[in-house]
């Protein structure tokens, strides 16, 4: 009888130790492929083209349980991003900034799905034509146009996605970590079903 308890406390020990070990794992390894394939999207020239893509159901599931938002909303938030460089690594910044929700306003300031500051960037971002007032950063297409090219900015200045994402978000290291999980999660979502992809 001893016998028996002595091997079933191994075994809860041991189930202990593998359950932690695999949720460390996870900790580390999924922001970890995020940065080296975040990392692949960072070479993509700012001129690139890309085709009108048909939602890949995998990605807009992932979007819809981070979101309240109704499926249509998701499904134009998709198209934008798409088609813009980066598109992972933007949705992964929609999430975190905004839950995918194009009328959020921080207590910061920050407008729309990217968190766009107005004072920072609505002069540079009006000059080259993205927006025309302070109002389009609630409108999907220009809030994630800007926020791309906000980004991209800092990726070209910058040359690591580390410190872009430091840079977009005026210094908050743990916003990128915030950044990476979500992306290591839309990566993990669209590896699990490569097929739908």
């Amino acid at each position: 009888m001893k016998e028996g308890s002595e091997t079933g406390k191994i075994g809860v020990v041991s189930r202990k130790v593998l359950l932690t070990v695999l949720v460390l794992s996870c900790l580390i390894v999924i922001p970890g492929f995020a940065l080296v394939f975040a990392s692949r999207d960072v070479v993509k020239p700012a001129d690139a083209v890309h085709l009108e893509a048909k939602v890949n159901p995998v990605v807009l599931e992932w979007m819809k349980s981070n979101s309240g938002m109704p499926e249509e909303v998701l499904s134009d938030i998709y198209h934008a991003a798409v088609n813009n460089v980066n598109a992972d690594l933007i949705l992964a910044i929609c999430v975190v900034e905004s839950n995918f929700n194009p009328n959020v306003k921080s207590e910061k300031g920050a407008i729309g799905l990217m968190g766009i500051l107005p004072h920072a960037w609505l002069d540079e971002l009006r000059s080259q034509g993205i927006i025309q007032d302070k109002e389009d950063l609630y409108q999907i297409s220009a809030n994630i146009a800007s926020g791309a090219y906000v980004l991209q900015k800092y990726l070209s200045r910058t040359k690591t996605l580390e410190k872009a994402l430091t840079g977009y978000v005026g210094g908050d290291p743990a916003y990128v970590h915030k950044v990476m999980k979500a992306l290591g999660e839309l990566y993990l979502v669209k590896w699990s079903k490569p097929d739908t992809v």
